[in-house]
């Protein structure tokens, strides 16, 4: 079951987890079998990911009269890593003595123990019990290229990517299988989490470091999956951003105001009765 998302919450989750440096943050992680390095497609106003396509298979472009995937690439090995807690850049993070640790019910059996707290207005901590699997193509240029040929295409034929304000073709991913994610929205908010090694800056931990969540009102999502499937938390790649500007009319030649390129980094499009901008961005 995915996690409600309350006033776009899911935006707040991927602006706060930025920087993990894994790209884009799904507070509703998505299946691997349908988010991995290849496919494009957008996140809709619940915060799910919708797959549209994937652009290295040319079958399935051509279902959709999308342009061919032009170009070389191939995916990298694939990185195994063990994680310790993530957070959002509003929740801190303090170590605790083994006295304070016994008051919030941690184990003996965990060597060391963490205070997470929020200290702004929304918050969020993921949990990975067991080790995340990263994905990634060598290239992104190919998709680059690909999305901005067929960001008319696209547009046109699947009009939900104007509500989400653009599409994403992955490069791309980290997956585990069991997670946990909880959100906070009152300052103060916080856990204590045990561990049975060392946790440092950047959330490394040894691989046979086990986590143990302290007893509190935390509310933990934990997504189901089935056999062969992980789910994916974060995911790199190229985003092509629309803003739709003004409604097309006639206008007079001597008013024209000139022709927006690439000189900007946008280009401009027509569809719908109004002109887009559309703005590529990496991820």
């Amino acid at each position: 079951m995915a996690l409600k998302a309350k006033s776009f919450q899911f935006e707040d989750y991927a602006y706060g987890m930025r920087k993990a440096g894994f790209g884009h943050a799904l507070l509703n992680p998505a299946s691997d079998l349908d988010a991995y390095p290849g496919v494009c497609g957008f996140i809709n106003d619940s915060g799910d990911w919708q797959r549209i396509v994937d652009v290295t298979k040319p079958q399935e472009l051509e279902a959709l009269c999308l342009s061919p995937f032009i170009g070389r690439t191939w995916e990298k090995r694939r990185e195994t890593s063990k994680w310790g807690p993530r957070m959002t850049e509003t929740v801190g993070r303090v170590a605790l003595s083994a006295a304070a640790a016994a008051q919030a019910n941690i184990p003996a059996t965990f060597s060391a123990a963490y205070k997470y707290e929020l200290k702004g207005e929304f918050g969020a901590i993921l949990l990975c019990n067991d080790p995340v699997e990263k994905r990634s193509f060598a290239l992104k240029d190919p998709f680059s290229a690909w999305a901005n040929k067929n960001a008319k295409d696209l547009l046109r034929r699947f009009p939900s990517i104007k509500k989400s304000g653009g599409f994403y073709v992955i490069t791309s991913t980290i997956a585990a299988r069991d997670i946990r994610i909880t959100t906070w929205n009152t300052k103060g908010t916080s856990i204590v989490i045990g561990a049975s090694g060392q946790i440092d800056n950047v959330a490394k931990i040894d691989a046979s470091t086990e986590l143990y969540a302290g007893e509190n009102a935390t509310e933990w999502h934990e997504p189901q999956v089935v056999e062969g499937e992980k789910k994916v938390l974060f995911f790199g790649g190229i985003y092509i951003k629309y803003s739709r500007l003004w409604p097309l009319r006639e206008k007079d030649q001597r008013k024209w105001s000139g022709y927006r390129g690439s000189d900007d980094g946008k280009v401009m499009i027509e569809e719908d009765n109004y002109a887009w901008d559309v703005e590529a961005c990496q991820i």
